[in-house]
């Protein structure tokens, strides 16, 4: 959850967080008394959201781009500082928690080859830059800036940019779905239950780069993934926001992560059966999957399994008249038979069964 405008007077706005805290932000430098007022709000913010001046003053300068923090404690930190055999390791997880969200925003798969990463996934990390660190543990910053010819005018104010599609970033989307991934893996007791969560994100690349982000379980005490949202483009209140992450945590995410690497998915699977559920996808622009169905099917030697699925604009529409008539679906895909439910990727036909 984050801050949203609540009222604006013609020298100031007033911005709340939840229901539990509330401040003025001054908007007239002419006033004699500006300067005092934008250190009593920074003093604010740094009480109510527990972070330093530095991380509120950068937020603050990046107004019009997204922030990932990757806040990372160990024993072999030291002022702020870590050493350099740790950096890169660090440094690459971080970006590959960009590139591998990308590639589960535009299609969830649970492993990627590097012919299977999309080229939009990859430009974003030409688009996203590393930030100046902070101190604080150990703490790497990504930015992700609106793009140049972004209408911000084009949202209404405190209107979620997630209700509007058509004018949504790619990056923006990619760090929801890296959040909502995060938070999945937070609730995680066991690798078995990561691995259930393909279709919100998590794959055997994502779980890497996490273990790789932290530097290391050797020496590890915790790692931080954060998300700060442009105030430019307001973000709905229950996107996760941050995950923290115990050493105990993070090595159930590589075990799950080295899990997924060695499962091979059923190729060519077929399912049959009837559609019991439909999540149309919001964040349609750049992306192949059009929403997530659930499709209730017969799996081989086994009792009735719900089938977990995502389809592109096409298929979709075929499983919504599927479902309003009642009428049984057969598609082919790649199956991932895993808890809490099977999940099909990659699909390629879907048709009605003829009755």
């Amino acid at each position: 959850m984050g801050w949203r405008e609540a009222e604006r007077a013609e020298n100031a706005s007033y911005w709340l967080l939840r229901s539990d805290h509330a401040v003025m932000v001054p908007l007239n430098r002419t006033f004699d008394d500006y300067a005092l007022r934008l250190a009593e709000l920074l003093d604010s913010l740094q009480k109510i959201e527990r972070r330093p001046a530095e991380s509120i003053l950068a937020d603050l300068r990046h107004s019009a781009a997204d922030f990932l923090r990757v806040r990372v404690s160990r024993r072999d930190e030291s002022d702020g500082t870590i050493p350099l055999s740790k950096a890169p390791r660090i440094f690459d997880g971080s970006r590959d928690l960009v590139l591998y969200a990308a590639a589960s925003t535009i299609e969830p798969r649970p492993t990627f080859r590097k012919e299977d990463v999309p080229e939009a996934a990859r430009l974003l990390l030409k688009e996203a830059r590393f930030g100046q660190t902070e101190r604080g543990s150990y703490v790497v910053n990504i930015l992700a800036p609106l793009p140049t010819n972004f209408d911000l005018f084009a949202v209404r104010p405190n209107e979620p940019v997630a209700d509007r599609p058509d004018l949504e970033p790619f990056a923006r989307r990619t760090l929801r779905t890296l959040m909502t991934a995060l938070e999945r893996v937070r609730l995680a007791e066991n690798e078995a239950q990561v691995v259930g969560h393909v279709a919100e994100g998590i794959s055997a690349q994502l779980c890497k780069s996490v273990a790789h982000a932290s530097g290391g379980d050797h020496g590890l005490r915790s790692l931080e993934i954060s998300a700060s949202w442009s105030p430019a483009l307001r973000e709905d209140e229950a996107t996760p926001v941050v995950a923290r992450l115990a050493r105990s945590q993070v090595k159930v995410i590589r075990r799950a992560g080295k899990a997924l690497s060695a499962i091979v998915p059923q190729l060519g699977a077929r399912i049959t059966g009837q559609v019991v559920r439909l999540a149309r996808d919001t964040a349609r622009t750049q992306r192949v999957v059009e929403g997530i169905i659930t499709v209730e099917a017969v799996m081989p030697g086994r009792a009735r399994r719900n089938v977990t699925m995502a389809v592109n604009a096409e298929f979709h529409e075929r499983a919504i008249r599927a479902y309003r008539e009642e009428r049984k679906v057969t598609c082919v895909g790649d199956l991932l038979d895993r808890p809490p439910s099977p999940y099909l990727f990659n699909v390629r036909e879907f048709e009605f069964v003829d009755d």
